[in-house]
């Protein structure tokens, strides 16, 4: 029967190895500005036969998580073939060697007792098996035992003798049984090949007879594309005019494979992805039960559920923190509803044709796809670990000179040359460094932001040393605006004001368009100057200057600012302040001081109705000292007699007290009731 099986086996390899293999070729590419890419490979493989994709340890997860497979001749459903990663301490630990903790030579010739070994003693070949290994301690000429020690090997003939051996006398050991030999082989393969991160093979069969076209892709973890902007200005122009934008995209190739006459895409979103374990194998903790006859019913079902409990948490734990994904009939109805959106496009050729991971993206008509933008660029050919500085934008776009004066930079902002650049591209301009050309100098730097089509942007890219500006600050200016009671509350509203004052001084030859740049805050409006503009998070206030000029521009916002106090809650010194406000109405100053007599008043009982709780409870206190001191004299005493006229008298206080507070506490309370009416009534 053993026979049997290595003939069946034999042929099995032999049929296997028989079959052609191809490397499809690489046709697109996509990369996103979250750090991913995606991967088209297309081409024709003769079938039967494989496709075979090399990739590094640490990729294997994103490949099963991403590969999408076609046979474009409508063959049956792929499957793709990839070594397992089974931790390496598991592989280890279940070959017979077991290297697994690095053990030591008495450790690992413990492990192999029983093992048919020949040694090599002093020139004598020692054949038997191997009973064990153990420390003895060793013997020095003249000097008896010392404190260290060597490993013995004891070994046993084939005749049933017993012999034990200094490992230090030992010339060399060969294992003889070929089973142990393999898994020593085994164990040291497995440990050299995790020492790197090795490549791995991922095998695709392709069934059936003739020639097959395949298309695949995948996503994988990709250096992010950057976009890098060169702007020239002719200088010749004056204030205005056209400029020649040139954007490049950096991008690298890090993909263990050479790009030949691929189509790129960079794409400017940012689809969620991440990394789960699926190539590693994954088991579930079971209950190891010792001794059967000693478990009870109970105590053995509250394991099992304890034991399936611990292994849910286990494998459901990298699950926890990842993004909830749609499922996958809300991603297709997504989809649909978007290409259903999208003008119908030129057919695309077969290679080309496979659906992305990002549809919006990739599929969209244009360039733009809802808040995506994307770059398309065909024929690029770059080597694996290289990169490449791919031309993406070259047209005019409109510029403006200006000089800008920034207050909400640190220091309060200095005069910088810029632009005020227009997109007026065909798309997006994405973030990303710029460097100014004016004529055939160097002018400066600046960064682009995220500018769609049809926006602009102020670029700072020098120092302006002939334009300066002053600014100056003035107090902020508070007026009542309006003031009324409703139900006991005072709502009041305020309008306030605050003014910066600029200076500009112009030493150039020729005027000068000056952009003030001022935060827009929450709340404030710009009331001066009329030219001012929104833009974004900030104001701008254009202003020209002539020639060797100096002028004076004011900047005034406004706000309003209500309030609301609840009258009854409110201290007495706040009612005074109110009371007290400039431009306070007549009525309402008047139900202010009112009010706040009144308070006054139940201040004044609240005062004196505390000044006696106080003073009752000093008088317990004594009384209770009086109580102690009577039991402590005799009953016929003259100091009793004291204590009790005493105690008599504290019983009157006690009961005058309680009804003056009584008294006080109904007067506090209708006078509250009182005032809490008028307020209900203002």
């Amino acid at each position: 029967m053993k026979k049997g099986y290595g003939l069946l086996g034999g042929a099995l390899l032999s049929s296997l190895t028989a079959l052609a293999w191809a490397e499809v070729p690489m046709r697109a590419v996509a990369l996103f500005a979250s750090g991913v890419g995606y991967f088209q490979h297309a081409g024709t493989v003769a079938a039967p036969g494989e496709v075979r994709l090399s990739f590094k340890d640490e990729q294997l997860d994103d490949l099963l998580k991403s590969l999408v497979v076609d046979d474009v001749d409508g063959g049956a459903a792929l499957q793709a073939i990839y070594p397992s990663r089974e931790p390496l301490e598991r592989l280890l630990a279940g070959l017979q060697v077991d290297l697994s903790d690095n053990p030591g030579v008495g450790e690992l010739l413990s492990r192999l007792r029983g093992a048919k070994v020949l040694l090599n003693y002093h020139g004598e070949q020692l054949a038997g098996r191997l009973l064990g290994a153990e420390q003895r301690p060793l013997s020095w000429e003249g000097k008896g035992e010392g404190t260290s020690s060597d490993w013995v090997v004891n070994l046993a003939s084939e005749e049933g003798s017993v012999r034990s051996l200094p490992w230090r006398d030992l010339r060399g050991m060969q294992i003889v049984e070929e089973r142990v030999r393999q898994d020593l082989a085994r164990s040291l393969a497995l440990l050299d090949g995790n020492r790197g991160r090795e490549r791995r093979d991922v095998v695709i069969p392709i069934p059936g007879q003739g020639s097959r076209r395949i298309r695949l892709g995948y996503v994988m973890e990709s250096p992010v594309w950057k976009s890098a902007w060169r702007l020239s200005l002719s200088s010749t122009e004056g204030k205005g005019g056209k400029a020649r934008l040139q954007g490049w995209a950096v991008v690298e190739n890090q993909s263990g494979q050479d790009w030949r006459d691929v189509r790129l895409t960079l794409a400017s979103g940012r689809p969620i992805s991440f990394i789960e374990e699926l190539s590693k194998p994954w088991y579930r903790p079971r209950q190891r039960i010792v001794d059967p006859l000693r478990l009870q019913g109970g105590a053995e079902r509250e394991g099992e559920k304890q034991s399936r409990a611990q292994a849910e948490r286990q494998l459901m734990r990298s699950a926890a923190s990842l993004p909830r994904a749609k499922s996958a009939r809300q991603f297709e109805a997504g989809a649909a509803a978007e290409m259903d959106s999208q003008p119908m496009l030129a057919q695309q050729p077969w290679e080309l044709s496979l659906p992305d991971p990002a549809p919006e993206a990739i599929v969209a008509s244009g360039e733009q796809a809802g808040e995506t933008f994307i770059f398309k660029v065909d024929g690029v050919h770059l080597e694996r670990g290289q990169g490449a500085l791919l031309p993406i934008v070259n047209a005019a776009v409109d510029v403006e000179r200006l000089t800008v004066f920034d207050t909400t930079l640190p220091g309060g902002g200095r005069s910088m040359r810029a632009l005020r650049v227009s997109n007026g591209t065909a798309g997006t301009i994405s973030p990303g460094p710029v460097a100014l050309y004016d004529g055939d100098l160097y002018a400066g730097e600046a960064r682009f932001d995220y500018l769609p089509v049809g926006a602009d942007q102020l670029l700072s890219y020098a120092l302006d040393l002939d334009v300066e500006v002053v600014k100056q600050g003035t107090p902020l200016q508070k007026r009542l605006e309006s003031v009324k009671v409703v139900k006991g509350v005072l709502e009041v509203t305020h309008r306030e004001k605050r003014l910066q004052r600029y200076s500009v001084r112009n030493r150039a030859k020729e005027s000068r368009q000056v952009m003030m740049v001022q935060a827009r805050e929450g709340g404030w409006q710009m009331v001066a100057p009329n030219s001012a503009r929104e833009s974004g998070r900030f104001w701008r206030i254009p202003v020209t200057a002539a020639a060797g000029s100096q002028q004076a521009i004011e900047v005034v916002e406004e706000r309003v600012q209500g309030q609301q106090i609840a009258l009854l809650q409110a201290t007495e010194a706040v009612l005074s302040v109110w009371a007290s406000e400039e431009g306070m109405d007549a009525g309402v100053r008047k139900s202010l001081e009112g009010l706040l007599q009144k308070r006054r008043q139940l201040a004044a009982l609240e005062s004196r109705l505390q000044g006696q709780q106080e003073e009752l409870q000093r008088m317990q206190q004594e009384q209770v000292r009086v109580r102690e001191n009577l039991h402590t004299v005799p009953n016929d005493s003259h100091f009793h007699a004291r204590m009790l006229e005493k105690m008599d008298g504290l019983e009157n206080r006690i009961e005058g007290l309680n009804g003056q507070m009584e008294q006080l506490r109904q007067e506090w309370e209708g006078g509250k009731e009182l005032l809490e009416q008028e307020l209900l009534q203002m």
